[in-house]
């Protein structure tokens, strides 16, 4: 059963590895893309903020272009209303007023090319701030991808080597070095065993041999003392 799922192993671990190899490069290639997408977000977020600035001057411009109009018109009514009430010339005020009126025209045309372009570059601007939103939403939503991405490839990498030590794994060769091993613990027991028996062996004929030496050596001493003592008799006689 385990060559089985060692020859399995093999077989996974070449694909597996090839793919693996294969999906490294292109995630750090996503990576810099989205970090070179955050940098343009940025850049394209404080242009945005420039273009807005550009049309509230233009907007103020289209304000002030109304308030001239509105201004020479009131302008060329009070001198016409001067007129009738004989205040002024007819005729002078009557030129005077063209004038104003000729200028309110004047600045009625710029107010309306202002309000032309304003109206042109506010609807241009908001379509790139709407543009710029769903960019900063999708690179959100690649950047949390990525992240999911770079985990599930950390776990492939890490089930990858660990398939990889187990195929490499030798049991019959791991079996055989613990067979040994265990037959020499055994042999080295019986080896112990052994030698605890001979050394016990040797100590116990020692001592039978020593006390035997010992109840020698005392009849001798009795001897020579019943020697020494029948010689001091035969000299006192």
């Amino acid at each position: 059963m385990f060559n089985l799922f060692k020859r399995f192993f093999k077989i996974v671990r070449a694909e597996t590895g090839s793919i693996l190899d294969k999906i490294e490069d292109p995630i750090k290639l996503a990576e810099q893309n989205i970090k070179n997408l955050k940098k343009e977000l940025e850049i394209s977020l404080k242009n945005l903020v420039k273009i807005r600035a550009v049309l509230n001057i233009l907007k103020r411009e289209l304000q002030e272009k109304y308030k001239q109009a509105m201004n020479y018109e009131r302008q060329a009514t009070a001198i016409l209303e001067k007129a009738q009430e004989n205040m002024v010339n007819e005729q002078e005020a009557d030129k005077l007023a063209s004038e104003l009126i000729i200028k309110r025209s004047q600045a009625y045309i710029q107010a309306t090319r202002i309000a032309e372009s304003v109206n042109q570059q506010e609807m241009l601007t908001n379509q790139f701030e709407s543009k710029i939103k769903d960019l900063k939403v999708q690179v959100t939503s690649w950047q949390e991808e990525l992240t999911i991405l770079k985990a599930r490839y950390k776990i492939a990498t890490s089930i990858k080597r660990i398939n990889k030590q187990f195929c490499s794994i030798d049991s019959e060769n791991t079996a055989n070095i613990l067979a040994n091993i265990k037959n020499k613990i055994i042999e080295e027991e019986s080896l112990a065993q052994a030698y605890e028996y001979v050394s016990e062996f040797d100590c116990g004929q020692e001592n039978k041999i020593n006390n035997r030496l010992m109840g020698t050596d005392k009849l001798a001493v009795a001897g020579s003392l019943a020697e020494i003592k029948t010689r001091l008799l035969t000299k006192k006689d």
